[in-house]
């Protein structure tokens, strides 16, 4: 009993007789599990909060751009006319909308703002009435492009979410921009489009409007769809896109796009670096 005494008491000794060492000694368990304990937590809730953005904007949508190759002088490459009625009849895929990019315009909110916009592009797209549908996005005020707006003569804006905020645009506000020097009523702001993030800082007009002020001719550069979310899309599908698209006439598109295929990989990103953390621990745990 008396040598189990002098043992406690001669180990308690050592631990006070060299302080910086008995911290050292503890710290590393603390820093182990701490570490294990944080890496575990930041992975479930990064896992959670992609899951969570996933479940909100699900995981079928897919954006086709038309391949590089002969198209009108200051125009993009375009896809077919068809396009849209095309993909419609293929029974996999739910909802089609149709956008072409229009290269080389300007957009202001005044005529004096010139200088401040020549460092923030605001792309200009030609969309139909389906493009919120299909996206599964609000509007944050106002309303979206519409039948009305595909009558001649008629100039009607939509702006994206930055877009509008980098032209100070109030909510409800009668407001107009310029497009390169034409005069267009804002109808309304779109949601931001967490997919498209290049949607955010575009402005959005009627297909009529882009032929009558832009000559912008032809089919659309862009196309965006679901598929029914049974179905996978990846980038082995384009020829079968390709065909359905093109119905074996000239033209093409890129690889099909999967804009939450992005996420998926963030999240195993995360996956990797909780396992290099938790390897941290275990060696912080290991040397304490």
């Amino acid at each position: 009993m008396r040598s189990t005494l002098e043992l406690i008491a001669t180990a308690i000794t050592g631990l006070f007789a060299r302080p910086v060492r008995t911290a050292l000694i503890l710290l590393g368990p603390i820093i182990g599990v701490g570490a294990i304990i944080a890496a575990v937590g930041l992975s479930e809730s990064a896992k959670g909060d992609v899951n969570a953005t996933l479940d909100e904007l699900g995981t079928n949508l897919v954006t086709v751009q038309a391949s590089a190759g002969i198209s009108q002088p200051g125009q993009l490459p375009k896809l077919p006319k068809e396009t849209k009625e095309r993909l419609g009849a293929v029974t996999l895929i739910d909802s089609v909308s149709v956008l072409s990019e229009l290269s080389g315009h300007r957009v202001l909110p005044h005529a004096a703002a010139e200088d401040a916009f020549e460092v923030l592009p605001i792309s200009v797209r030609a969309a139909d009435a389906d493009l919120p549908a299909v996206l599964e996005v609000d509007l944050t005020w106002g309303r979206w492009l519409d039948p009305w707006d595909e009558q001649p003569g008629r100039h009607t804006v939509v702006l994206g979410a930055e877009a509008a905020a980098a032209m100070a645009v109030l909510p409800g506000e009668a407001r107009s921009v310029l497009i390169d020097d034409r005069l267009y009523g804002v109808a309304g702001v779109l949601d931001p489009v967490p997919l498209i993030p290049g949607y955010d800082l575009s402005v959005f007009i009627a297909f009529e409007a882009a032929r009558e002020d832009f000559d912008d001719e032809g089919g659309p550069t862009q196309v965006v769809f679901r598929v029914d979310p049974q179905v996978q899309l990846r980038e082995s599908d384009a020829q079968f896109l390709n065909t359905v698209i093109t119905a074996g006439g000239p033209g093409g598109i890129d690889a099909p796009v999967v804009p939450t295929d992005a996420l998926e990989a963030r999240a195993a990103v995360d996956e990797t670096l909780r396992a290099v953390v938790l390897l941290m621990g275990g060696l912080a745990l290991l040397v304490g």
